[in-house]
Order: structure tokens, then C-alpha cells, then sequence
């Protein structure tokens, strides 16, 4: 996934782990982690690139079933919105000095 990408779809890691990098910050996520819902839900492009840091397997899932998903559970609604605002929080703490 690249920055900018504009992409119907989602992951959700089932195992190992992938590295986020947006800018100048990167973070390593692993399995339960979701990855491009924010395009999903604010269709400007990707934010982020995403590489695999071990081999990866995930599931896809589509903008329609996403939005199905939503639509039937708020508990779903609720997850996406607490690793959403988790990644903020992230993005924007400031760095450990070196």
C-alpha cells in the first residue's frame, strides 16, 4: 500500500507484523490490527505506506462489506473508532530523544 493510493478495500492482520511509515514516523503493527480503513471512511487517498516487516497473512475486506459491518454493529464501529483514535494518539506523541 502507498500513500496516495486510492484503494476499495481494507486488511485486518491475521499474522505478523507490517510497518506504517507517514512521513518522518513509522510504527509497527501486528495481527488485529486494521489497515486502510481511513480510506474507507475519508476517501482522499492513502495516508500511510504500509511494508511487511515478517511475512504477512490477512484477510481483504471491501468498502461494501465494511460498511455492512458498520451498518450491523456498533461494537465493530466502536473497535475501529478506539485504533483510530490509538493511532492518532501515536502519530503524535512525541519522539523518545536518541
Amino acid at each position: 500500500m502507498e500513500v496516495g493510493a486510492a484503494e476499495d478495500w481494507l486488511f485486518v492482520l491475521v499474522e505478523g507484523e507490517v510497518d506504517v511509515i507517514r512521513r518522518d514516523r513509522w510504527i509497527r503493527m501486528g495481527p488485529g490490527t486494521t489497515i486502510g480503513e481511513m480510506e474507507l471512511l475519508d476517501p482522499r487517498g492513502r495516508s500511510a505506506t504500509i511494508t511487511a516487516y515478517t511475512p504477512v497473512r490477512a484477510l481483504r475486506l471491501s468498502k461494501a462489506a465494511f460498511d455492512e459491518a458498520l451498518r450491523l454493529s456498533p461494537d465493530i464501529a466502536r473497535g475501529v473508532i478506539i485504533d483510530l483514535v490509538r493511532r492518532v494518539r501515536e502519530t503524535h506523541e512525541p519522539r523518545p530523544p536518541s
